[in-house]
This record gives structure tokens, C-alpha cells and sequence, in this order.
């Protein structure tokens, strides 16, 4: 459970708290009761104002966007100086973690164009973060709610009804109607969800009807499109029924179905039976295509057959010719030899290779050596180089070993530098502040003057006035004295003789005169005090002014000024002084900073190139091992390779070219040899295989001859036994078995030396191919007359098929839309029909958010009536109202257990009005604190209406509060009841100075 407890509240020009004000609540431990007290005005509720403000950038009554409350422009006090800033601070724990919030409004300030902008901090665990404004308090439009409101779980009306119960706010609950309080729980209980969930659900039953409308348009067009047969089929079909199920459209859904499914059926039936009678044609007319086919194809194999057979004899006759001379030139050459010449060569061919073996060994030779050298070259280059590395190496040691001594100095002078910058920031302010104290001696010296010339006219007002006084009272005496007789006793002294009358000689000065004079003494004596109290005041903060910037600037020097009474052009002289001595110091912190810099960055340079130099020496050295190795085997295989060559030169014997041109000269004479053998031999063989590949052919040709023309006949045969069939004609001309009989026998071995045999076999064929192209041509007609009658059968067959196949796709399209629309009909059907009881029941006449709000209202009054029946020693007590027509249940009556009957709540007296409200509080803080993801508020703040208790309840309500309090509960109360100042020891006293500023004290 989150907890929530507020540690120290600071304000400063906030309301009534001008300066600087602290309030430190850890000081009241973590429970019991303690007094906010003071005069009205004097800011006790400002308390309130600034914890709400600070959490929320709200007050304690609420916003001031709707005029419910004040904004923090508003807040900002009347008395603030314009460059005083505006702030509230509270540091507060929550979840083991201390958290500090600092809040700023925005303000209009005299003698500045601009406006003061607001501000907001945030710190965690004395951290400050960089969260925005947008991260602390939350942006609805983009889904942030806020840090205030991560870490607290409360949003400000929930904190406001949680933990701070403002003056005026106490019945707002109590006496509110059913439609306010149901307002109120909206927003406390976020209740809106089941709103959400009631127009949520009238939406799925609107766009459910939308869906089903939908679905039932798209299945009606589907039925009309169904295409039925004419009414005598339909009576065979025993689908009469169907025209009528069709008119019903949808709501004869499944009867349309089952009909339709059957129509298709035997439709199909009817189809399949159409569609064999029309294969049957169709296999017919493609039997008769075969054979016009293979006839015409047999035809031309026929004549292709008989032309290559024609030019395969004569192409025979033409090699056997060729064939009989290239027989004698191969015998003629296979009789020369070659053998002494291929000894001859084999011997000088033995002698160049040991030529080609020592070139090659004396090549690779020179190549080792360069080998040898190049590796003993880059050896010693390694060695050099490693040698200047190390050299380098132990330079860079003897300055890197010592260390970094430029970081500590470094660091040192960062430090100093940022103090001397403190100096010279704090030299600035003191210098304004010596500008400030020199405008006020120029406003003093204006404002003695000032008062001067006030007193001056003063005294001038008060001479004339008793002038005026003394010239009124001798007018009276003389015009008393004018009608004095001797004898006659004075009006005024009661003397009978008056030997100096009185007399008035100056102008006449009446009462209203003196009225006028008096009235212009006042007002000049008015003026006088006013510009005295204010020259008083310039003084104070003068004086004020000048010891602080006195007492500052010599804490900045070090030294005393002997008269405090220092004027500021001699304080400005002493800052800019200062400033100057201060200027000339950053001058050389500077200059020491960049040398020391410059020294670390040396440092770390000759690091990095020590450590690179070592990592090149390591290379180096297996680099080395490697070269070493290179070079030993190298040298190694030169030895070897030497030796060897030395001993073919010893062997080899002659003259390298002389024995390479005699070895040309016996290739080309072995080579002319074999030219003219492979010559005559590739000759006579061609014309063997000429000669052996055209007797082939004329065999192959026979029998191929033979084979169509016996396929030819069989297949003439059966065409014309089918047409007879058919047609009934027959034709016995077209198919001679005489001529077949006639043809030459295949089988025998031809004897192809006998030319006679060769051309008594050509004729045979020749007659046998002029009467098969005679016989196919006249059987081709009779076979094309047969295809067109085939072909008229057909086509009416296929007018009927096609008829009740365009149907069928219709009427098979049509059911299977059907079929697939009907489960999405009945699954929508059964939505639609529920979402529609379920929006009349949530919907109706008592919703549903009505009933959730009612749960939360029975709750807050069981803990209400907890600590209410404690209070009022169980005379009454609250409860709800039962529902009646329309959205209610939320309303309030009093139970009254004196009588026995219910009452209004209106009905309460001030006093039980007040404990009443006070327990709905409690008890509504209870309810938000546990559904408000379980946060608990220690500390509970509560605002004035003690005053309209008697004793006796007021007891009562304060041992409630003092029990609260005990269970780790700090509760604050604002009043002005004296006996509560009595009862409660520990205090917070606001009082309020003749400047209109507030001040607090704290007693424990």
C-alpha cells in the first residue's frame, strides 16, 4: 500500500506569506491531532493552497479555470516585491522514497514587459530530474498521467476528498441531488468506464443490426438470382413448392436450401446424361479425325519413304565406285614403316629433357638465393628498428613512471576557479544591490524634502487656523461688548462694570470659515504623518538594506568598514575594487589552469605513445622469430639445390641446340609419314561407312516400305468396315488385296552386288506407291461426308446441355453463397438478439454505471455511519434512498432511531450537519483510499465547522479524529473554536504583521 506523508511545506510571496516561510510537519511525529490557528485572513487556509499547489498547480477549493477556485496568478502575494519570485515547495514521503516538488505560477510584474512564466521541479531522493512540465503534471491528449500522479495514486479531486477537506466543502456530498452526486462519483470513482461500457454496448447493438441488415439485403439478392426451369419440370421434379419459398426470400431460408440442393441434383443428372451423348458424338467424329489423319500422314510418310529409298540406290552406285579406288591407295601406304625414325627420336628427345631439368634447376636456384637475401635484409631492418623503438620507449619511461602530478593540481584549480566564479557572481549581486541602496538615498533625500515642505504647509495650516480662531473669538467678545450697559452683568464674566469694552476692528471671520481652515489643517497634518510614516519606513529598509550590503561586503574583503553608515557610492567603489582584485584572480586561475591542462594532455599524449610503442616492439620481436626462421630454411634448400646442379652439368653431354634441331627434323619426317597413312586410311574408311550406311538404308527403307504399306492397307480396311457400319456404303475398289501381295520381301538378304535385283526391287515398290496414293484420296472424301452428319447429331444435344448448364452455374453459385451465408446469418442473428436484451437491460430504465455508483455510496455510508453513530451517540443515522422510476438510488435521508422514521438530510441542524458531513468525509476518504490503488494519506487536513458543535458532539467528533489520529494517522484541524486551542496541545499559530504579511510558529 502506497503512503503518503507531507515532511515540510515552504512558501515565499504566496498569498499572505511574503517572505521566506517554512513549515516543518515531521515536528508533529507521524500521528495525533494538531491545531492550525489564527485570525480570519490571516492565512491558515494558504497552508491548505500550498500543498494543493504544489502537488497539482491547483488550490485546495479547486481550479480557478471555472471560477471554482483560485489559480496561482491569484495567489501571488499583493505585497511581494517585483523581483521577489513567487514560489511553493513541499518535500514529501511516499513508498520508502522522499520526493520534492517546487512549483512556480505565472504572474504579471510591475515594470517588467514580459510575463513571468510558470515552473515546476521535481526531485527524488535529493536528486533533481529532468522531467518537464508535460512528465510531473501529465498530458491527457497524450496518454502521460503524470509523476504526481505515479508516485501519489491520487488525481487532485481524489487528493482534495482524500486528504484535504476544505472550508465550505463539507455538505457538497450530504446534500447534493441524485444527478450531482452522481457527478462527483464520476469523477472520484472513474465511473465513466461503465458509461463507456453502456454506449459501448448500445454501439456493438447498432452496428450488429447494421451487420445483420446488411446480411439479409446480400441473401435476398442471392435468392433472386436463382433461374428456375419451366413449371412442367419443376412438377416432374416435385419442386412445385419452390417459386412460392423463393417469394419469402429470407425467412423460408432453410426450405429454400434443401429445394434448391435438390434442384441442382437432378439438373446435374440431367446435364451428365446430355454431356455423354455428346462425348459419344465427340469420340465418333475424333475416331474419324484419327483416321483422315493417319491416312494423310500415312500418305506422305509413304512418298517420303519411297523418294528416300530412290536417293539412297543412287547415292550406293555413286561410292561403291569411289569405294573401290581408295581401297587400293590405303593398301599402298600401310606398307611404308616408321620405326627407325621413332628410335631416333626417342634418343634426342632423352637428351633435351636433362637440358630442360637443368634450366629449371638453375632458375629455382637464383630465386632461393634472392630469397635468402631478401629474408636476411628485412632481419636485420627489424633489428634496427627494434633498437630505435627501445630507445624511444626508455625516453617516454623516464617522464611517464613519475605519474600524473597536473591531475591533483588540476582538480585543485577547477575547484578554485568555480569558487572565484562564486565570488565574482556574488560581487555582481552586490554591486545591484549597492545600485538598489543608492536609488532608495536618492528616493530619501526627494521624500526629506518632501516632508520638509509637508510640515511647512502643515504649520502654515495650523497658524492660520488659530488665527482665525483668535479673530472669531474677538468678533463674539466685541459684538457682546457692543449692547454692554454699566449695571447690567456680563454674559461672560457676570461683571456690572465694563471699563474696557471690547472691540472688533478686523474682517469678519464666521464659523464656516474656521470649519474650512480646520478641515485644510487636518488634511495638511494628514499629509505631513503619512510622508513621515513612509520616510520611516524608506529609512527601516534603507538602514536594513545598507547593514546587510555592508555586512556582505566585508565578508567578501575580509576587513571592517568603520562607519556602518556607509554611503552607496562608497559601497560601489569598495565592490568594483573588489571586483577588479577578484577579475585579476581569475586572470591567473585561468592562466594556471590552461598550463596545467596542457601539461595533462602532454602526459596522457606520452602515455598513448608509450603503449603503442610497446605493442610495435612486441610485434617486432615475433616478426623476428618469424623472418629468422624464413631465412635458416631458405639458406637450407640453396645448399641443396646447388649441389645437384653442379652434378647434372658433369653428366650431360653435346650441344643443347644441335640436338634440339636434329629432334625437329625427325618429328617432321615421322609427321609427314603418318599424314599421308591417315589420309588413305581415313578416305577408304569414310567411304567403307558411306558405303555400309547406304546398304543400311536400303534395307530400312524396304522394310519400312513393307510395314506401311501393310498398315496402310489394314488400316484402309477397317475405315471402310466403319463406314458401311454407319452410312451403310461400301467401296471394295479402294482396298485391293492384289497389290499387296505384289510387294518385294523385306526379309531376304539383298545381294547389293547384283544391280539387276536392286532395280526389279525399285519398280516393285514404284507400282505399290501409285496405287496406295489413288486409294487413300478417294477413301479421305468418303470420310469427311461422314464427320458433317456426326456433327449435325451433336450440336442439338449440345443446345439442350447447354441450357440447363448455364442454369445449374447460376442456381450452384446461388446455394453455395447460400450455404455460406446461412451459418454467418445464424451466428449474427443470435449476436444481434442478444446485444439487443443486453443493451435493454443496460440501457433501460436503471443503468448500469447507476448501479456500480450505488456499491461505492453503500460503502461510504457503512464507514460513515462507523464513526457518525460514535459521534451522535446513535440518534440518527444515514442511508440510502431505494431506486425509483428514472436513473436513481443515490439519494441520502437520515435515519432517525428517536422516532423511528426517515427524514431529508436538509432536515440536520447546523451542528449535525456538520458531524454528518464530517463522517461522509471520513468515510468517502476511506473508499477513495482503498480504490485508489490502495494508497493510505497520513496525514488528513481538515478546514473550520467545529464552531456550530455543542460540547457534548464536539467531544465526540474530536475523540473520532483523536482515534483516527492514533492509527498512524497525523490529523490537522483549522479552527477558531477557543476550546479546541484548549484541548490540543500541539499547534501551528498564524499571525498576520501591520504590512500584511503572515508568520507562523510552531508549538509542540
Amino acid at each position: 500500500m502506497k503512503m503518503m506523508r507531507p515532511l515540510v511545506l515552504t512558501m515565499e510571496a504566496f498569498g499572505t506569506y511574503i517572505e521566506k516561510t517554512e513549515i516543518d510537519f515531521r515536528k508533529f511525529g507521524k500521528q495525533g491531532l494538531f491545531l492550525i490557528s489564527g485570525d480570519t485572513g490571516s492565512g491558515k487556509t494558504t497552508i491548505f493552497d500550498g500543498i494543493m499547489y504544489a502537488l497539482y498547480g491547483e488550490t485546495s477549493a479547486g481550479s480557478g479555470k471555472n471560477n471554482t477556485g483560485r489559480n496561482g496568478e491569484m495567489l501571488r502575494s499583493d505585497f511581494a516585491d517585483p523581483k521577489q519570485l513567487t514560489y511553493v515547495e513541499l518535500l514529501f514521503e511516499s513508498g520508502g522514497h522522499e520526493y520534492k516538488v517546487w512549483r512556480s505560477p505565472a504572474y504579471e510584474r510591475p515594470g517588467y514587459k514580459s510575463m513571468k512564466q510558470a515552473e515546476v521541479r521535481w526531485m527524488e531522493d535529493g536528486q533533481e530530474t529532468e522531467l518537464k512540465a508535460a512528465d510531473i503534471d501529465g498530458k491527457r491528449t497524450a496518454g502521460v498521467i503524470g509523476r504526481v500522479r505515479e508516485v501519489l495514486g491520487l488525481t487532485a479531486d481524489q487528493f482534495r476528498q482524500v486528504a484535504m477537506i476544505a472550508q465550505g466543502d463539507f455538505k457538497k456530498l450530504l446534500v447534493a441531488d441524485t444527478k450531482t452526486r452522481s457527478d462527483i462519483f464520476k469523477t472520484i470513482f472513474d465511473t465513466k468506464i461503465y458509461e463507456y461500457i453502456q454506449n459501448r454496448i448500445a454501439q456493438d447493438c447498432k452496428e450488429a443490426e447494421g451487420v445483420y441488415t446488411e446480411l439479409v439485403a446480400k441473401v435476398d439478392r442471392t435468392i433472386e438470382g436463382v433461374e428456375l426451369p419451366d413449371e412442367t419440370e419443376l412438377y416432374k421434379t416435385g419442386l412445385q413448392d419452390l417459386p412460392e419459398h423463393l417469394e419469402n426470400r429470407h425467412l423460408a431460408f432453410d426450405d429454400i436450401l434443401e429445394e434448391l440442393h435438390s434442384l441442382n441434383q437432378i439438373e446435374e443428372k440431367q446435364a451428365e446424361d446430355l454431356h455423354h451423348q455428346i462425348e459419344s458424338y465427340t469420340q465418333t467424329n475424333n475416331q474419324y479425325d484419327n483416321w483422315y489423319t493417319a491416312i494423310e500422314k500415312n500418305k506422305r510418310i509413304i512418298g517420303q519413304t519411297y523418294d528416300g529409298y530412290v536417293a539412297h540406290l543412287d547415292a550406293y552406285r555413286q561410292v561403291k565406285q569411289e569405294f573401290v579406288s581408295a581401297e587400293a591407295q590405303n593398301h599402298s601406304m600401310e606398307a611404308q614403316s616408321t620405326e627407325p625414325l621413332m628410335l631416333r627420336q626417342a634418343e634426342l628427345q632423352k637428351q633435351a629433357d636433362s637440358f630442360v631439368r637443368l634450366n629449371e634447376m638453375e632458375k629455382e636456384l637464383l630465386f632461393v638465393e634472392q630469397v635468402c637475401h631478401q629474408a636476411g635484409k628485412k632481419r636485420q631492418d627489424i633489428l634496427e628498428t627494434k633498437k630505435k623503438l627501445q630507445k624511444q620507449t626508455e625516453e617516454l619511461e623516464q617522464i611517464v613512471n613519475p605519474g600524473d602530478t597536473s591531475q591533483v593540481k588540476l582538480e585543485k584549480v577547477q575547484t578554485e576557479k568555480k569558487q572565484i566564479a562564486e565570488r565574482m557572481q556574488r560581487l555582481q549581486e552586490l554591486e545591484k544591490e549597492c545600485q538598489e541602496i543608492d536609488h532608495l538615498e536618492i528616493k530619501k533625500q526627494q521624500m526629506v524634502v518632501d516632508n520638509r515642505s509637508a510640515f511647512e504647509k502643515r504649520n502654515q495650516a495650523n497658524a492660520n487656523y488659530e488665527e482665525a480662531i483668535r479673530n472669531r473669538n474677538d468678533q463674539i467678545c466685541g459684538e457682546l461688548a457692543a449692547n454692554l450697559q454699566e449695571g447690567t452683568p456680563c454674559p461672560v464674566c457676570g461683571s456690572k462694570t465694563h471699563p474696557e469694552k471690547a472691540h472688533c476692528d478686523g474682517a469678519v471671520v464666521t464659523e464656516e470659515m474656521v470649519k474650512k481652515l480646520r478641515a485644510a489643517f487636518d488634511q495638511a497634518d494628514a499629509s505631513f504623518r503619512r510622508k513621515e510614516n513612509e520616510l520611516g519606513s524608506l529609512n527601516g529598509r534603507l538602514e536594513e538594506k545598507r547593514n546587510q550590503t555592508t555586512a556582505a561586503v566585508m565578508e567578501m574583503a575580509a576587513f571592517t568598514i568603520p562607519d556602518q553608515t556607509v554611503q552607496a557610492d562608497a559601497l560601489i567603489d569598495e565592490v568594483r575594487k573588489l571586483h577588479v582584485i577578484w577579475e585579476k584572480r581569475t586572470e591567473k586561475t585561468e592562466a594556471r589552469l590552461r598550463t596545467l591542462e596542457k601539461e595533462h594532455r602532454s602526459y596522457q599524449e606520452y602515455k598513448r605513445q608509450l603503449g603503442e610503442l610497446r605493442l610495435q616492439i612486441k610485434e617486432l620481436e615475433e616478426t623476428e622469430v618469424r623472418v629468422t626462421e624464413e631465412y635458416q630454411e631458405a639458406d637450407r634448400s640453396y645448399t641443396a639445390k646447388q649441389a645437384a646442379a653442379a652434378q647434372m652439368r658433369q653428366e650431360i653431354r653435346g650441344d643443347e641446340s644441335d640436338i634440339l634441331k636434329q629432334l625437329q627434323q625427325v618429328r617432321n619426317e615421322i609427321a609427314e609419314v603418318n599424314r599421308k597413312k591417315t589420309e588413305a586410311r581415313d578416305t577408304y574408311n569414310k567411304l567403307a561407312k558411306e558405303l555400309s550406311a547406304l546398304e543400311t538404308n536400303l534395307k530400312r527403307d524396304a522394310e519400312d516400305q513393307n510395314m506401311q504399306y501393310r498398315q496402310e492397307w489394314q488400316l484402309e480396311k477397317d475405315v471402310l468396315s466403319a463406314l458401311e457400319t454407319d452410312s451403310g456404303e461400301m467401296n471394295t475398289s479402294v482396298n485391293d488385296e492384289s497389290v499387296i501381295q505384289k510387294l518385294p520381301d523385306s526379309n531376304q538378304e539383298n545381294d547389293f552386288a547384283d544391280e539387276q535385283e536392286l532395280e526389279k526391287q525399285a519398280g516393285g515398290y514404284g507400282e505399290c506407291y501409285t496405287h496406295f496414293c489413288t486409294a487413300s484420296t478417294v477413301l479421305l472424301e468418303q470420310i469427311s461426308g461422314q464427320i458433317e452428319r456426326t456433327i449435325r447429331k451433336k450440336n442439338s444435344v449440345a443446345i439442350r446441355h447447354d441450357a440447363i448448364a448455364e442454369r445449374l452455374v447460376k442456381n450452384k453459385a446461388a446455394y453455395s453463397k447460400l450455404k455460406k451465408d446461412y451459418g454467418a446469418y445464424l451466428n449474427i442473428y443470435k449476436r444481434y438478439s442478444k446485444l439487443q436484451d443486453l443493451s435493454q437491460a443496460a440501457l433501460g430504465n436503471y443503468k448500469l454505471e447507476t448501479y456500480i455508483q450505488e456499491v461505492y455510496f453503500d460503502r461510504i455510508i457503512d464507514s460513515a455511519n462507523h464513526r457518525l453513530r460514535q459521534i451522535v451517540c446513535n440518534q440518527f443515522e444515514l442511508k440510502r434512498g431505494q431506486k425509483t422510476a428514472g436513473n436513481r438510488g443515490l439519494d441520502l435521508f437520515v435515519l432517525d432511531h428517536r422516532t423511528g422514521k426517515e427524514r431529508d438530510v436538509k432536515t440536520l441542524s447546523g451542528g449535525e450537519a456538520f458531524v454528518a458531513s464530517l463522517s461522509m468525509a471520513l468515510g468517502l476518504a476511506d473508499i477513495v483510499s482503498a480504490n485508489a490503488a490502495g494508497v493510505r494519506i497520513d496525514t488528513l487536513f481538515i478546514d473550520e465547522g467545529f464552531g456550530s458543535l455543542d460540547s457534548d458532539i464536539l467531544e465526540q467528533a474530536l475523540n473520532v479524529l483523536a482515534e483516527l489520529s492514533e492509527s498512524d494517522h497525523l490529523v490537522g484541524i483549522i479552527s477558531h473554536v477557543e476550546e479546541l486551542k484548549h484541548r490540543i496541545d500541539r499547534q501551528i499559530l498564524v499571525t498576520k504583521d501591520h504590512q500584511g504579511g503572515s508568520h507562523v510558529e510552531i508549538q509542540v
